[in-house]
C-alpha cells in the first residue's frame, strides 16, 4: 500500500493489545507484520493515513488531536456473511463483495481477502498529503463519498456496508 512512500509515518496496529506500531519504510513494516503473525494470537490491522511523527506504542491517529496528514489512496471494506459474522444483511457471499468492488468503475490496485471479507484499494499514483487543514477536510469528504457510493448500491441489494471512511481507520491484514 505504501510502496516507496519515504517520510511521513504510517501505522500497524494490533489487537489484543491495542499497540501501535509506527514505520517510515516497508521492509521493517513487512517485517514487524511478519513477526506479529508468527506470534498467532494478534490480529494486525494497518492504518489508512500517513501521521507526521511517531506517536509511540498507545497512541493512535485520532480527529482533530492526532490527525491524518496524508493518504495513499481509497479504500472500501466489504464484510460477506459468514459464522465470523453476527452482524445481519451483510452481502450474501464473497461473489457478493466481489460485485461490490466492481461498482465504482475503476478497477481497484488491489484486493485483499481479509479472512472476514474484501478490502479493495484504489491507489494514487502519488501519496495525497495535505499541507493545509481545507485538504485534510476534502480527503475526509471524498472518503465519505466514496463510502456512501458502496453503501448506496448495497442497500439497493438490501445489504449493509460498514461506514469505513474515517481518515483514522484502521484494515485487518489478511
Amino acid at each position: 500500500l505504501f510502496g516507496e512512500v519515504a517520510g511521513p509515518w504510517w501505522m500497524l496496529w494490533t489487537l489484543p493489545g491495542k499497540r501501535s506500531h509506527w514505520f517510515v519504510d516497508v521492509p521493517t513494516a513487512v517485517a514487524a507484520a511478519e513477526r506479529i503473525a508468527d506470534e498467532k494470537k494478534q490480529n494486525c490491522y494497518v492504518g489508512v493515513s500517513l501521521s507526521e511523527k511517531d506517536y509511540g506504542p498507545n497512541v493512535r491517529l485520532k480527529t482533530g488531536e492526532r490527525p491524518a496528514v496524508g493518504i495513499v489512496g481509497m479504500w472500501a471494506d466489504f464484510d460477506f456473511d459468514g459464522p465470523s459474522h453476527k452482524k445481519r444483511g451483510l452481502p450474501p457471499s464473497l461473489d457478493d463483495a466481489r460485485w461490490l468492488v466492481e461498482q465504482s468503475g475503476r478497477k481497484p490496485t488491489v484486493v485483499v481477502h481479509s479472512g472476514h471479507g474484501l478490502q479493495a484499494w484504489w491507489l494514487f499514483k502519488e501519496p495525497w498529503t495535505f499541507h493545509v487543514e481545507r485538504e485534510r477536510h476534502q480527503a475526509a469528504g471524498l472518503a465519505e463519498g466514496w463510502a456512501r457510493l458502496f453503501q448506496g448500491k448495497a442497500a439497493a441489494k438490501g445489504w449493509k456496508v460498514d461506514s469505513v471512511f474515517d481518515l483514522t481507520r484502521v484494515m485487518r491484514l489478511p
